[in-house]
């Protein structure tokens, strides 16, 4: 019962304690550029919620099966809606206090990111904790498909994440690097640039680096499973790695 009464209030909690991405946000005030900091600890942010909402979706099916009572379930939808309407009034009642000054699509992206970190942390709090991946940055991951095709043999493009906010490795001929934010189980990276070689062999080796560049630029989630890093958009692993 207790269980059951833990999860209809997470479901249904705007989930909003005081504790945010602060640290992140800050970090993004010393940045070259503070928006695109900004659009991308949001987006991470973003990730990470939408993981959290999927393992309450989880645990509340699991609890309706086991007790036959569906309260839990039938609440993480409206909660998920009544936040979604909460941070639109809140951070667009922001963006108008700077009245719609150089900064004000910044303070509405800063929002968006605080309100979305503070609700993941409950959701992830009500589930028994975010799950832990293990150390991801500073060891070069090793592609081995992009949308589920595997890399061409003899090619090896890789992604190693820098602790320093910037990612980066082969990307089949070519080196190239990117910005990047994490928030928790959620990423975002930047445009990625690259040196400018060519080399077509083995055929099709270009089209891969292109590839993989345009999907780093759709992901929004990571996870690992069994050893693997998957880089996720929408749900759905796009990039793994070994």
């Amino acid at each position: 019962m207790r269980a059951l009464g833990l999860l209809v209030a997470a479901a249904m909690s705007l989930g909003l304690p005081a504790t945010a991405d602060a640290d992140a946000l800050a970090d993004c005030l010393a940045s070259e550029n503070i928006r695109h900091c900004v659009a991308l600890v949001e987006r991470a942010t973003r990730g990470d919620l939408e993981a959290a909402g999927e393992a309450l979706t989880r645990a509340a099916v699991s609890l309706a099966e086991m007790t036959g009572r569906d309260a839990a379930l039938l609440a993480v939808a409206p909660s998920a809606q009544a936040f979604a309407v909460y941070v639109e009034r809140e951070c667009t009642r922001r963006r108008l206090m700077l009245d719609a000054g150089t900064g004000a699509g910044d303070a509405e992206l800063a929002c968006r990111a605080e309100l979305q970190a503070a609700r993941a942390a409950t959701l992830w709090g009500e589930v028994g904790g975010r799950p832990d991946l293990g150390e991801v940055q500073d060891r070069a991951w090793r592609l081995v498909a992009i949308d589920g095709q595997p890399v061409l043999e003899g090619t090896d493009p890789d992604l190693t994440f820098g602790e320093d906010g910037r990612a980066g490795g082969d990307a089949s001929t070519n080196r190239w690097f990117a910005a990047y934010a994490r928030h928790g189980l959620g990423v975002a990276f930047g445009a990625a640039g690259s040196t400018m070689m060519y080399n077509d062999e083995p055929p099709g080796r270009m089209a891969q680096e292109q590839a993989y560049l345009r999907t780093l630029a759709r992901v929004d989630r990571l996870s690992v499973e069994e050893g693997r890093l998957h880089l996720l958009a929408e749900g759905q692993s796009v990039l793994e790695f070994e």
